[in-house]
């Protein structure tokens, strides 16, 4: 049941701003369509329909990144909620920080920044690009450290362990062939770390906004 106490202007405000991005999206597809002779329908619908593939291809990667889209959600909301209820600004800061760094990851996993869109569009090798990830995550370690710290910063440690796991084994295939053909399914470590670095990642973040809309005033340098 609506609430009568809203005005019907505020409602149709919040639609016309919830509606905008979904509208622009839309424009700017069509805008691309045009300009580079690619059909409309080829950048709305979905990639297993346009292939005629099985729809279960890339369904592990597409959970993944379902993953990084449910963290970067919970750290926007709770820095939202955070806004009035949290009185340490560098632990608000921090929920807001973790949000953008978590959506930029799950843009680069989603759309292949740094495999595909960098190098081939770019001619950037995509080694500078994880080199950049590397560095603002250093940085954002760095910042954080001690709101982490006072954290139960398991899962986020574990994230790292799993993340580096994949990495080493990424570039261990890059530059040394013969270890694809020696372990044929290598991908299954690979890949099967950094979900599990996402999942660890996810559970951070969900814990730690549990706490923080929940905690006590007296508690907040506990979380």
């Amino acid at each position: 049941m609506m609430d009568p106490v809203v005005p019907i202007r505020k409602r149709l405000m919040l639609a016309f701003l919830v509606h905008t991005p979904a509208a622009l999206l839309m424009l700017a597809g069509y805008v691309v369509s045009k300009k580079k002779q690619i059909p409309l329908w080829m950048l709305t619908r979905d990639p297993a329909d346009i292939s005629q593939v099985s729809p279960f291809v890339g369904a592990i990667s597409n959970i993944g990144i379902l993953l990084w889209c449910a963290a970067a959600t919970i750290c926007f909301f709770t820095f939202l909620i955070s806004m009035k209820q949290m009185c340490n600004p560098l632990q608000k800061f921090f929920l807001l920080a973790s949000a953008i760094l978590t959506t930029i990851l799950m843009i680069d996993d989603f759309f292949l920044v740094h495999e595909w869109i960098f190098p081939v569009y770019f001619n950037l090798d995509q080694k500078y690009v994880l080199f950049f990830y590397l560095a603002i995550t250093c940085i954002y370690f760095l910042i954080f450290k001690n709101v982490i710290i006072e954290s139960d910063f398991f899962f986020i440690m574990l994230s790292i362990i799993f993340f580096s796991l994949s990495l080493i084994i990424d570039i261990i295939v890059d530059n040394y062939s013969e270890f694809s053909q020696i372990i044929v399914d290598y991908h299954l470590f690979e890949d099967g770390f950094k979900l599990f670095g996402i999942t660890s990642w996810l559970t951070y973040f969900t814990l730690y906004s549990l706490k923080s809309v929940t905690k006590k005033p007296s508690e907040e340098r506990l979380l």
